[in-house]
């Protein structure tokens, strides 16, 4: 609401000074309501091109995580500043499309100011307009009209300007940007999304470089020359000295002041970034599991994180300037950190080759890797809430990994919890991927027996394809079993899909009064479900439980 608020008083305010003050009347004479929402729009463009960076300063972002609250402090203020610094992928994008749409604006406002220009330079009466255009260029402080002649190609007129082959250029960058960031192209040639965006360094430059061409003039003497009374009568200024001739002057640029500031931060990530990349990493292990699944453990000098936490990863073998993000499957108690990689992209599966190749070959070292990290993210909240509902779906389970092993080590020492009460933990697969977590999970199982504290967590995995019915027989053969004959734990493997209106109400009938965090990883359609449940559920507070819905983000 105050970036929509802001953007509205950035184009409200220009267009209104534009269209009122006495030292733009003659300006708004020759061009009319075009030049105010060409200005207009062209401030607007300068505040979202100060802040579409900010979103991906990943570490600016992690610091200011960390310094607004604590993680269990539960103010309004901070929950508030939480939820929107997870949505800060989301704001990236919305930032760029006021971009995109200030930009077509800004176009539209100055072809109609170019095409008037060229229209009062062809005046033949004494019109006010005629005069304005017949001002001398000789001299920088007296023309306001900056075609010099009439019969004039406006094509060649707006490229022969600085505001014109630089605007076309920033366009045309823009447009490449754009269409590169489509999803279809995001996903299935992420490389081309990735370089594209690289061009965002001359986009910069050449915006920056547009308001040096000093186009748009306003009265610089209109204390001694009033607009409002001479413009009735032309043909007397110079000759009366309530009407000396106007003079005219511009106001320097100002691009570059809105971005400096955003492109100094940025720039001095990148700046850490190249030096993480040259920062030692050593892989401890290298783990393939079923499904296309790559298990990473690694150790970096003074490497500290918090559960649910990611990093972002470079392997030189494949791109130097390809950095993508994964979340932290560790528990800060680890004496390593690792990461969990499904191949599932072009960058993930040239990953896996290498990986694959370097198992078959013992000479073949493994690849080498840089890692940036670790960056804050919104399952950093989960010992805000009471209660947990924790939702899973396929490799999406890896920030929950890092989250139930540290509340494995928080129990095991008897560290306290802070006022969680309840973990309801769901993991949906399509298949048998969730053998790499076994492992924890059943370790996770046998700390809440010891503690006698079963209820505390709850585990349930749901096997939505990939299975037959010799394998459903088995389940059910089993099922008064100890453990589940799939994996090992004495929560049972169900068939299906999970009935989500089921789950909350359940929920909500026990827990009356608590707030619920529900955190997700997952494909978009599954959470939009999520998300309406959440809302639906969280009618008054006090009356009914509050349903808080998180999704990762990166």
């Amino acid at each position: 609401i105050i970036w929509l608020i802001g953007n509205c008083l950035a184009f409200g305010l220009t267009f209104s000074s534009y269209v009122n003050k006495r030292e733009y009347a003659y300006l708004f004479s020759l061009l009319g309501y075009s030049i105010a929402i060409s200005r207009g729009a062209a401030v607007a463009l300068n505040l979202n091109c100060a802040l579409v960076l900010l979103p991906v300063c990943r570490k600016s972002l992690s610091f200011v995580r960390s310094c607004i609250c604590s993680a269990r402090a539960q103010n309004y203020f901070c929950n508030v500043s939480r939820q929107q610094l997870d949505h800060h992928i989301l704001f990236h994008k919305i930032i760029a499309y006021a971009i995109c749409f200030w930009t077509v604006v800004h176009i539209a406002g100055h072809t109609f100011n170019l095409e008037r220009f060229i229209e009062a330079t062809r005046t033949k009466n004494e019109s006010v307009n005629y005069h304005l255009s017949s001002l001398p260029h000789n001299a920088y402080t007296t023309w306001i009209n900056p075609i010099p002649r009439n019969n004039t190609n406006p094509i060649y007129e707006m490229m022969v300007m600085i505001p014109g082959w630089t605007g076309l250029l920033a366009t045309v960058i823009l447009i490449l940007i754009a269409s590169a960031s489509t999803k279809s192209v995001r996903h299935k040639v992420h490389e081309i999304f990735a370089y594209n965006h690289y061009l965002f360094i001359l986009f910069f430059a050449f915006i920056v470089v547009h308001g040096f061409g000093r186009v748009v003039k306003r009265q610089s003497n209109d204390e001694e020359h009033s607009p409002y009374l001479c413009q009735t009568v032309p043909e007397r200024w110079g000759n009366s000295s309530e009407c000396p001739p106007p003079t005219f002057d511009s106001d320097p640029p100002t691009t570059w002041m809105w971005v400096v500031g955003s492109l100094i931060l940025y720039f001095l990530e990148i700046c850490l970034k190249v030096v993480n990349r040259f920062r030692r990493v050593n892989i401890r292990e290298i783990t393939l599991y079923p499904m296309n699944v790559v298990e990473i453990k690694m150790t970096k000098k003074n490497f500290k994180s918090r559960p649910g936490q990611y990093v972002t990863i470079m392997c030189p073998q494949i791109s130097y300037f390809q950095w993508h993000p994964f979340t932290l499957t560790s528990a800060p108690n680890d004496d390593y950190f690792s990461v969990h990689v499904q191949a599932v992209g072009d960058w993930t599966n040239k990953f896996l080759k290498l990986v694959q190749h370097s198992k078959e070959d013992d000479s073949v070292m493994f690849p080498n890797l840089a890692v940036d990290g670790p960056f804050g993210n919104c399952c950093e909240n989960v010992y805000k809430y009471e209660v947990l509902l924790l939702i899973g779906a396929g490799i999406g389970v890896t920030p929950f990994a890092s989250i139930l092993k540290d509340i494995c080590y928080q129990h095991m020492n008897n560290k306290e919890m802070g006022i969680v009460k309840k973990i309801k933990f769901i993991w949906l697969c399509r298949d048998q991927s969730f053998k790499w977590l076994d492992g924890m999970l059943k370790q996770l199982e046998q700390t809440m027996q010891n503690a006698d504290k079963r209820d505390f967590i709850e585990i349930e995995i749901f096997w939505t394809s990939g299975w037959d019915v010799n394998m459903q027989q088995q389940m059910v053969e089993t099922i008064s079993d100890a453990v589940d004959c799939l994996t090992g734990l004495r929560s049972k493997t169900q068939f299906g899909r999970p009935n989500w209106k089921n789950i909350f109400e359940i929920l909500a009938s026990e827990y009356l009064t608590e707030k619920i965090g529900v955190f997700f990883c997952g494909p978009k359609v599954l959470g939009k479900i999520l998300k309406n449940l959440c809302i639906k559920y969280s009618r008054m507070p006090h009356i009914t439980p509050q349903f808080v819905y998180h999704k990762e983000n990166f």
